[in-house]
């Protein structure tokens, strides 16, 4: 292989290159990964505010906006989150006599803490309700099938009559 001489200024024009290209990479990957720590950072907090404050849609929100970086250290807020979050919705839901979304919801929020007795005996209580009230519409449905039959023949009887 042969030795290739350089001059003093070849050698001060290529780091001069070296270091322009170092510059470029740098901003190209290193400052907008800065960005996003610092808006992760900022969304973070909120997020922490909004748990305290029990506003949890926003919590929830302000959550799924962090990187993946940040949510992987936010598990246990995201549990917390994700619980209360549908516990909330799910009581809402139960208070408009929603109960089979409401059921789905308490069931979500079980599935973030499953050593809650309470909503474990709740989600228990309001599948036995569910039950109920879906026999109570499946007769509610026979009836009005029924009904119309009976309406049916009854006007086909009359039709007879008439001709």
């Amino acid at each position: 292989m042969k030795k290739i001489k350089l001059s003093e200024e070849n050698l001060i024009a290529i780091c001069a290159i070296a270091i322009c290209a170092i510059s470029f990479l740098l901003l190209l990957f290193v400052i907008p990964i800065g960005t996003v720590a610092i808006q992760d950072s900022k969304t973070y907090d909120s997020m922490i505010v909004a748990v305290e404050q029990k506003n949890w849609a926003e919590a929830k929100t302000k959550l799924e906006s962090l990187s993946q970086n940040k949510l992987k250290s936010s598990n246990d807020y995201a549990k917390l989150i994700y619980y209360n979050y549908h516990l909330n919705l799910g009581e809402t839901l139960f208070k408009e006599k929603k109960y089979h979304n409401a059921l789905s919801e308490y069931r979500s929020a079980f599935s973030y803490d499953s050593s809650n007795k309470n909503l474990e005996a709740q989600i228990k209580e309001l599948e036995a309700t569910c039950k109920k009230l879906d026999e109570i519409e499946r007769k509610r449905a026979e009836q009005e099938r029924l009904k119309a039959e009976q309406e049916r023949k009854r006007a086909e009887r009359q039709k007879q009559l008439e001709e």
